[in-house]
This record gives structure tokens, C-alpha cells and sequence, in this order.
């Protein structure tokens, strides 16, 4: 096998390199003194041998096999993604969150419990802390349970830090919720721990760091790392679900990754080793009977990332209010048509990708496309399908609440819009306790008199 390099400049220092003897084209093999660094030149091929990855030099034509030098780097587990492919592609976001500007609450959810404060957004050191006493917990989630495509290697990066080990309190980060998913723990009588949590008839798995099957990473392992968490670190797990995959859990530290543990469940579990792929991200933090004092834990960035590529397979839904809506007065907005994940299926992803609205008069009006804006009357369901409740209340809304994430106006002499939303991130989603996102489709009439109207909205649900 042999690759170009993709990345189009020349790279230095790809690892620890040593001259051969001959190319695999049968070329033979010098080291010019200015080669000696390793410079991998647009152009260049690799060949894969093994765990060994040999780039060729190449002289003359661009591209061509005439090498004249060649050096090897031997791979490491992080050079494979979960299902041991070669790590050649760019891998692709599925969703990114960093505390810059704000706490990103439009992302995420936050539940606490015995009085425990809401997390506290810091600009100038970019997270949210988590802080509690005794007989207090504080968990911050993603809204978004991400979904998890068969044969592609899901990969979470996530960044924290649990301000060190605390006698009677347990902080946990990760890809996880109250039933399943996979996590780093650090509990103040059981040190530190890397679990799968398993919603299913197998059962969850706690293992302590000196029993991590790849590396300790307390110095003594083969990355000779030893991780200190009273500072900052990044979280890496990598997994291929397909029921019954391989999990990979580890650490970056000074730009490598360096796995720590490997769960393995094809051939050796008797079930599915967790009841679902699509989780969400989350931070933890329970302080216990006795805890002295307030303590925290640092909730920084994170990323899931499909490696392989990323085709939504979702399906795609559409819903019209084929009755005119009530009234809406001039001058007032209100919400006609309104969709919400359905409460048997909270943590489906709803994405939507379209509306459309028609004047059934000859009303000027503004539209606007809102997420969880205040409503004064309460919605009921009129339908459910695809996966979405649906309901065709008309609902006074206070202008200035929720997001807008679409808006637009009609005319006397334009009565209906249709409007393709771009490409986002924004989901529907639930909080922790499981309340849904609420997506409306808001009519401001700007005319003098009363009108009615219709609307279309429509929804790709992932699965």
C-alpha cells in the first residue's frame, strides 16, 4: 500500500527515523546531509509495511519513484482509528464546543441537586466550573445525544481539569449519561478509574488505573507519562459500537495521544456491552457525607469527531398546518406551528432543514423560525411523526425570547416564502430531565387588521 502526502507543504519531525537500505521500488537508498531531519516534500510517497510507515524522497519528476532516500517511523495505536484503519483523512465535526464568549447554554444543560449553584462561565480562563459542597451534585450536558454511524470510528476529545483527588467527592468526564456511555472517574476513596457504563444485560465495567491494560500512565507504563489531576488534561476515547466493538480510552499530553485502556467485547461479552451509541458529552461532580468545603471541577472544550467521513442517514420529515391558524392581531407575533422531539423518543436528533409559511389574507407580516421562545399559551399536540411532536396552537410570543435562527418577510403582493436553512450544528435536543427544544414557526402581522395563516416545517430526524 502507498500514499502521497496529503497535506501539501513539507513536514518535519514525523518521529524517529532510520535510513534503509532500498525503496520498495528496488531504488537505491542515500541520505543527503540535508535530508537527515526527515522531510516529508510535496510529492512524496509513503508505504505502509507492516506497522512500519516508509516515506520515499523522490528526485526528477514530481510523484515519481526514483527515490533516492527513504526514512521509517514505526506507528503507534494512535495512528489507527477504532477499527484499525490507518489515519490518513481528515476526520469530520459532528459537534465542537468552546467557552470563548459565552457558556454556550444553547448547547448544553445543567442539573444540580441540594443547592448546589449553577456552573460559572469565566472569560478569562474560557470554562464553566462545576462547584459543590456536601450533599450536593452538578452535572453539565450536551442537549445533543450525537450520533453514532456503523462501521465509522467515533472519537471525543474533551478537555477539563478535576482540580485533583478529594476525599468523599467523585468527578467524572466524558461520553456518558445516567445509564450508558464511557467516562474517566476520579473518586476520593477509589483513586482513579476508567468505566463503561452499560445500560444493558452486561454488566458495567470500573477499572482502576493501576490495572489499565496498555498504560498506567503513571510513569512506569511505556509512554512513561504520569498524569498529575491537579492540572489541566484531554480526555481521549475512540469506539466502534456496532453492539459488541472495541473501546479505546487515553490521554493527550504534549500533542500525542498515548491509549491508556482497551475494552474489549466482540468475542468475550454475551450482549451489546452498552444500550446505545448516541450519548452525549458530560461533566460530573457529587460531593458525599463529610466533604469539607466547596470543590470544583473545570469543564474547558470538547469534540465528537467521525473519522471516516460523516453521511447523515437520517430521514427526512415534513409536517403543513393545513387549517388557518387563529387570528394573529396586528402588531403581534405568535407562534403557528411548533415541533418539539416526542416524549417517547427525547434524545432522537432533530435537525431542521426547512420552512414554509403562506398569508391566507393580505396581511404584511415578518416570519421568524425560534427556538424555545416564551409562549403564552400551552402547546398541545395535534400529531406525532418522525419522531417529532407536532402542535398547531396559536401561541402569542414575547419577541426578543428563545433563538431565531431563520426570518424573513412576506408581502401583500408575495403571500408565501419558502426557506432552505443552511448547515448547522443547532439541533433539537433535551435538558438532563429530559425536556425537549422547541421549535416554532412565529408570525408578526404588521398590518392594521387581523389575518390567519399557514405553514410548512420541515425536519431531518437521526436515528
Amino acid at each position: 500500500m502507498s500514499l502521497r502526502n496529503p497535506l501539501g507543504r513539507n513536514q518535519r519531525d514525523w518521529g524517529n527515523y532510520a535510513s534503509l537500505a532500498a525503496c520498495p521500488n528496488g531504488a537505491a537508498s542515500t541520505v543527503p546531509a540535508n535530508k537527515v531531519t526527515g522531510v516529508l516534500e510535496v510529492g512524496d510517497t509513503a508505504f505502509v509495511v507492516g506497522l512500519g510507515l516508509c516515506f520515499c524522497n523522490d528526485v526528477g519528476t514530481p510523484g515519481g519513484l526514483d527515490a533516492v532516500w527513504m526514512t521509517t517511523m514505526i506507528l503507534t495505536a494512535a495512528n489507527f482509528d477504532a477499527f484499525g484503519r490507518l489515519r490518513t483523512s481528515s476526520p469530520e465535526t459532528i459537534f465542537d464546543s468552546k467557552m470563548v464568549y459565552d457558556d454556550q447554554a444553547i448547547f448544553w444543560s445543567e442539573a444540580q441537586t441540594g443547592g448546589a449553584a449553577a456552573g460559572a462561565w469565566s472569560a478569562t480562563d474560557a470554562c464553566v466550573t462545576l462547584s459543590v459542597g456536601a450533599n450536593q451534585s452538578s452535572i453539565r450536558q450536551s442537549k445533543r445525544y450525537f450520533n453514532y454511524q456503523p462501521g465509522k470510528s467515533q472519537q471525543i476529545f474533551q478537555t477539563f481539569n478535576l482540580r485533583g483527588q478529594i476525599a468523599n467527592v467523585t468527578k467524572r468526564v466524558g461520553y456518558f449519561d445516567a445509564t450508558n456511555g464511557l467516562f474517566l472517574e476520579l473518586d476520593g476513596a477509589a483513586g482513579v478509574n476508567l468505566v463503561r457504563r452499560s445500560g444493558s444485560s452486561v454488566a458495567t465495567q470500573s477499572v482502576p488505573q493501576a490495572s489499565w491494560n496498555i498504560d498506567p500512565m503513571d510513569g512506569t507504563g511505556p509512554s512513561g507519562v504520569y498524569l498529575d489531576f491537579t492540572t489541566t488534561q484531554i480526555l481521549v476515547v475512540d469506539f466502534e459500537w456496532l453492539g459488541v466493538g472495541a473501546i479505546r480510552m487515553g490521554f493527550n499530553v504534549n500533542g500525542a495521544t498515548y491509549y491508556a485502556h482497551q475494552f474489549n467485547n466482540a468475542n468475550v461479552q454475551v450482549a451489546v456491552y452498552m444500550t446505545t451509541p448516541n450519548l452525549p458529552i458530560r461533566y460530573e461532580i457529587v460531593g458525599g457525607v463529610g466533604m469539607v468545603g466547596k470543590q470544583d471541577l473545570d469543564c474547558i472544550c470538547s469534540t465528537v469527531i467521525s473519522e471516516g467521513g460523516n453521511q447523515n442517514q437520517g430521514t427526512h420529515y415534513s409536517y403543513v398546518r393545513t387549517a388557518v391558524s387563529g387570528n394573529v392581531a396586528a402588531g403581534t407575533s405568535a407562534a403557528v406551528l411548533s415541533i418539539s422531539p416526542a416524549a417517547a423518543t427525547p434524545r432522537v436528533t432533530l435537525k431542521p432543514n426547512g420552512l414554509s409559511v403562506l398569508a391566507t389574507g393580505n396581511a404584511n407580516c415578518a416570519f421568524q423560525l425560534v427556538i424555545n421562545g416564551t409562549l403564552t399559551t400551552p402547546l398541545v399536540t395535534t400529531a406525532t411523526q418522525g419522531y417529532a411532536a407536532i402542535s398547531e396552537t396559536t401561541s402569542v410570543y414575547t419577541q426578543g425570547t428563545g433563538t431565531v435562527i431563520a426570518s424573513g418577510l412576506i408581502s401583500s403582493t408575495q403571500r408565501n416564502v419558502l426557506a432552505e436553512l443552511l448547515e448547522s450544528y443547532l439541533t433539537l435536543g433535551a435538558t438532563i430531565a429530559g425536556v425537549t427544544d422547541v421549535l416554532s414557526v412565529v408570525i408578526t402581522n404588521l398590518s392594521g387588521g387581523n389575518d390567519t395563516y399557514r405553514a410548512a416545517v420541515d425536519w431531518v430526524a437521526i436515528t
